[in-house]
């Protein structure tokens, strides 16, 4: 039985394949406090969210649409950006 965890929209489980579910508490208990830790990750998702939702409301080609996510997700302004001011300031963006 996997062990679940997560927080606003980004879900996961963990497995073991029934070795040890003590081994799977543990990890998922470590991915969980990174989870939490990273209040940017949970701001990047609102922002993929909104960016996808923009593009697809404007009928951008889906072809288009897998080039500019990766290339989007590594742009260090929009990072940037994104620490600083969240997704208000993005969307402006």
């Amino acid at each position: 039985m996997p062990f679940e965890g997560g927080k606003d929209g980004i879900r996961f489980a963990v497995t073991t394949e029934g070795k040890s579910g003590v081994v799977a508490r543990k990890v998922r208990d470590l991915f969980q406090n990174a989870l939490d830790e990273r209040e940017d990750l949970i701001c990047f998702l609102e922002a993929m969210d909104y960016l996808k939702s923009y593009m697809k409301s404007n009928s951008i080609p889906v072809e288009l649409r897998m080039k500019l996510y990766p290339a989007v997700s590594s742009d260090e302004k929009f990072w940037n950006s994104l620490q600083l001011e969240g997704l208000r300031r993005l969307k402006v963006w």
